[in-house]
This record gives structure tokens, sequence and C-alpha cells, in this order.
């Protein structure tokens, strides 16, 4: 059971794992690279200061990008 929004990435590469989870115009991902790519944006917000229950936003157009974070 997953309590939290962040937690369903990992769960998606276990479960699915390679398997085709975005298309876009230009690119594919699996579940297993957008899990890697979420890990990577939590960890350098980690390593800017970013702490639990501090808020950040996100201000672009559409884009798969939205999906990793």
């Amino acid at each position: 059971m997953t309590t939290t929004l962040a937690e369903l990435p990992g769960l998606a590469a276990k479960k699915f794992g390679d398997r085709t989870a975005l298309v876009t115009d230009r690119r594919e991902f699996s579940f297993r690279e957008l899990d890697a790519l979420s890990g990577t944006l939590a960890h350098n917000l980690v390593n800017l200061g970013v702490e639990p229950g501090d808020r950040v936003t996100l201000y672009a157009p559409n884009s798969w990008e939205w999906i990793v974070s």
C-alpha cells in the first residue's frame, strides 16, 4: 500500500521495469527510467538544501519533466 505520491515511481519501476511508461513526440521512457530520473531530481534537491516539508515550485510549460518532478 502506498502512502505518498513519492512512492509511486519506485513501485511502478519494480512492477513494470523496462516497459514503456511514457511516450512523447521525441522520446519514450520506461518505468525504470522515470524512477531513476525522479530519484536524481530528489537527490539534487537535497544537495541544494531542500528538506522534508519544504515546498518546491516548478514553473514550466507542459513537458515530460513534470512527470519526473
